[in-house]
């Protein structure tokens, strides 16, 4: 969803739309977007930077790390993003930057992509290991069964002989 800052009346606007998944550019194997993703936002236009800040509610599907069992995440993702021109960050460079610098994104001053500010929000959201639960046992590391839906007769002598020879190194 493109909105083109250069055809807006007035300073600040207000979106409240769906983005279909089909309009993200979503390219990450081990999440998958499972709906159209509602947001609200405020777009505000200043001289030399825009701000969008709002709400993200997003419905995603993904593996447990450790057990590879499907995981459905709900996020409310509250956010705020700065952007401005290339001319106008690079006239900022100039200056020290501070922490609030940094997040300060670059925009082509026509046209901002609300799909790509969603995308980049919900990656930001996630985290970088994605469970079933807090107490995932995971999978057995000699005959793969899910521990958290049964136990194995493997013995853990067997799994703890992989790792004799890295003992010895001490």
């Amino acid at each position: 969803m493109i909105v083109q800052l250069t055809q807006l009346e007035q300073p600040e606007i207000s979106v409240c739309e769906a983005i279909e998944v089909s309009e993200i550019e979503w390219d990450e194997e081990d999440v998958t977007i499972a709906e159209a993703i509602q947001i609200k936002v405020n777009i505000t236009k200043g001289d030399v930077q825009v701000r969008v800040e709002g709400l993200i509610d997003a419905k995603l599907n993904a593996n447990c790390s450790r057990c590879f069992e499907e995981v459905k995440i709900e996020k409310e993702i509250i956010f705020k993003a700065d952007y401005v021109t290339r001319e106008n960050f690079s006239k900022e460079l100039e200056l020290e930057l501070k922490k609030e610098d940094l997040d300060v994104s670059i925009f082509d001053g026509e046209n901002l992509d609300l799909a790509e500010v969603v995308r980049e929000q919900i990656l930001l959201s996630l985290p970088t290991q994605i469970l079933c639960r807090d107490d995932c046992k995971g999978l057995c590391g000699i005959c793969w069964a899910n521990l958290n839906k049964q136990s194995c007769n493997c013995h853990q002598s067997e799994l703890q002989m992989r790792w004799i020879q890295l003992k010895s190194l001490n």
